[in-house]
C-alpha cells in the first residue's frame, strides 16, 4: 500500500496508525443517530428521573478539576471539605460514560474496537464521539454533569479511613484548573489580583469580597489536597514503596 512521499507528515502519520493498528475512521450514523445531542436549538438537560436515582453534589461540594493547559476531555474532578464532626471528607469523581454507552450499543462496540484516544504530537484520535469525550463527559466547569464518585472520610490529623461511599453522582464542578495555577495557588507567590486574572470562573464574581472569599476556599481545598497526598506519600515510603521515575 502507498502512503505518500517518506518525510511527509501525513504519510509518516499514516504509518504510524498502521504499524500499531490503530483504527482512526470516521464514527458511523448508526452510531451517531443513539447519541444525545447538546447544542443552542436542543440543548442537553439532566433528567428529572435519573436525578432522583442520583447524590446530588452541586450545593454541598466545592468541586475541581487540574489538568493540563487546553484540555478538553476532563474526565476527573476532586472536592475536599471538613465535616461537622471534624473529619476531612475527600471525594474523587469521575465521568459516568456508562449512562451513554450501554452495553453492546452501538458506541460500546465501536469503543471497545478502538480501545483508547490515542494522542499523536499535532492530532488526538478519539475513542469516543466529541459529543461525548469533550461534552456531555467533560466535566467542564459551571454546568451539570452525570459522575461516579467516591468519598472517603477522613480523620482530621491521621488521615486514616474513617468510611469509604461509592455512587452515581451529580456534580458541577466550580473550577477547572491548570496544573501550573494550582501550583501557582499552592505556593502562594500572587496577589489575589494575579490568580482572578488566571481562573476565569474567578472573574464572574460580582464583587471584590466575594471573589476573595471564593479564592480562600479554593486555596484551603488545594493546600488540604496536597496536605493529604504528603502524608499519604509518607506513609508508603515508611513502609518501603519504590519510587520509580522516567528517563
Amino acid at each position: 500500500k502507498s502512503l505518500g512521499p517518506t518525510g511527509n507528515v501525513e504519510t509518516e502519520t499514516g504509518v504510524i496508525l498502521i504499524e500499531n493498528s490503530i483504527k482512526v475512521g470516521p464514527f458511523s450514523d448508526k452510531q451517531m443517530k443513539e447519541l444525545p445531542v447538546n447544542d443552542p436549538e436542543s440543548p442537553w438537560q439532566i433528567s428529572i428521573e435519573e436525578q432522583a436515582r442520583r447524590r446530588d453534589l452541586r450545593k454541598s461540594h466545592l468541586i475541581f478539576s487540574i489538568d493540563p493547559i487546553g484540555c478538553e476531555d476532563v474526565d476527573d474532578t476532586l472536592s475536599v471539605r471538613q465535616l461537622r464532626n471534624g473529619n476531612i471528607e475527600l471525594g474523587v469523581h469521575i465521568a459516568d460514560v456508562s449512562y451513554f454507552v450501554p452495553p453492546n450499543s452501538q458506541t460500546d462496540l465501536e469503543a471497545r474496537a478502538r480501545a483508547t484516544t490515542v494522542y499523536l504530537a499535532d492530532r488526538r484520535y478519539d475513542m469516543l464521539p466529541p459529543i461525548l469525550s469533550a461534552d456531555l463527559c467533560s466535566l467542564i466547569s459551571g454546568v451539570d454533569r452525570y459522575a461516579m464518585s467516591v468519598v472517603w472520610e477522613l480523620d482530621s490529623s491521621t488521615f486514616d479511613v474513617k468510611s469509604v461511599w461509592y455512587g452515581r453522582t451529580l456534580i458541577k464542578s466550580a473550577y477547572k484548573l491548570s496544573y501550573e495555577a494550582a501550583q501557582d495557588i499552592l505556593d502562594d507567590l500572587k496577589s489575589d489580583g494575579e490568580y482572578v486574572a488566571m481562573i476565569p470562573e474567578l472573574q464572574t464574581s460580582s464583587s471584590h469580597r466575594l471573589r476573595g472569599k471564593k479564592l480562600s476556599e479554593l486555596r484551603w481545598c488545594i493546600g488540604k489536597l496536597s496536605e493529604i497526598a504528603r502524608s499519604l506519600r509518607r506513609r508508603r515510603d515508611d513502609v518501603g514503596a519504590i519510587e520509580l521515575e522516567g528517563v
